[in-house]
C-alpha cells in the first residue's frame, strides 16, 4: 500500500512539474510574440526623420537626415553624408560610415563605400568586399550585381554564380528572374539557364495567384 501511495505522489509531482513547464513555455512564447509585434513607421518633422508606433507615439525622436523602414530588425539612417543602421530602440548598431545603404534581406545588406558596392551582416562586418558597380538585395539566395556595364548573380559568399552578361536584371521570385538582353526581356533559372527566351518589351516577377483546378476531360 505504501509503495502505491509513493508512486502516486511521484506521478503527481511529475505531472505538476510538466504543467508548470508547459505554462512557462506558453508564457515565454506569448512574450516572444509580443516582442516581435513591434511596428514602426518613419516620419519627418521639420528637416529630420524619426519613428512612431501605430498609436502615433514618438518612439525614436526626429534626428536623422534621412531614414528607411525597418527590415530584419534594422533600419538604415543618414546623419550628415553617411549612412548607418539603428535598432527599434533607436540605438546605433552600425555607425554611419557608408556613402549609400540598403535594407537587410536574407541576413545581408548592400552598402556603398566610395564608388563600389559590397555586403555587410547585421553586426556591420564586411562579408563581401566592395567591388561592384551596382548591387541589389538577396532574394532566394542570389543577388544581382553589375560589373562593367553587365549584370550577373552572386551567392551570399560573394561567389559569381551567373556571370555578368545581361543588360538589366531583377531579383529571383518563384524560382525565376527576368533579365534583359538587348531590348528584349526573358527569364532565367538560378543556374543561369534561359527558361523563356528574351522576346518581351517589358517583364515582371512571377508571383503566386492561388491554385487552379484542372479542366475536366
Amino acid at each position: 500500500m505504501y509503495n502505491i501511495v509513493s508512486v502516486s505522489r511521484k506521478v503527481l509531482k511529475l505531472a505538476l512539474i510538466f504543467l508548470i513547464l508547459l505554462v512557462s513555455s506558453s508564457h515565454s512564447e506569448d512574450l516572444k510574440d509580443e516582442k516581435t509585434e513591434i511596428k514602426l513607421a518613419h516620419i519627418k518633422i521639420g528637416g529630420k526623420w524619426g519613428y512612431i508606433d501605430p498609436d502615433g507615439k514618438m518612439v525614436i525622436n526626429p534626428q536623422f537626415d534621412d531614414a528607411s523602414p525597418f527590415s530584419e530588425g534594422l533600419a538604415y539612417i543618414k546623419i550628415g553624408r553617411k549612412w548607418g543602421y539603428i535598432d527599434p530602440d533607436g540605438k546605433m548598431v552600425i555607425n554611419p560610415q557608408f556613402n549609400d545603404a540598403s535594407a537587410f534581406s536574407e541576413g545581408l545588406a548592400h552598402i556603398k563605400i566610395g564608388r563600389k558596392w559590397g555586403y555587410i551582416d547585421p553586426d556591420g562586418k564586411m562579408v563581401i568586399n566592395p567591388q561592384f558597380d551596382d548591387a541589389s538585395p538577396f532574394s532566394e539566395g542570389l543577388a544581382y550585381i553589375k560589373i562593367g556595364g553587365k549584370w550577373g548573380y552572386i551567392d551570399p559568399d560573394g561567389k559569381m554564380v551567373i556571370n555578368p552578361q545581361f543588360d538589366d536584371a531583377s531579383p529571383f521570385s518563384e524560382g525565376l528572374a527576368y533579365i534583359k538582353i538587348g531590348r528584349k526581356w526573358g527569364y532565367i533559372d538560378p543556374d543561369g539557364k534561359m527558361v523563356i527566351n528574351p522576346q518581351f518589351n517589358d517583364a515582371s516577377a512571377f508571383s503566386k495567384v492561388g491554385s487552379r483546378s484542372s479542366a475536366s476531360p
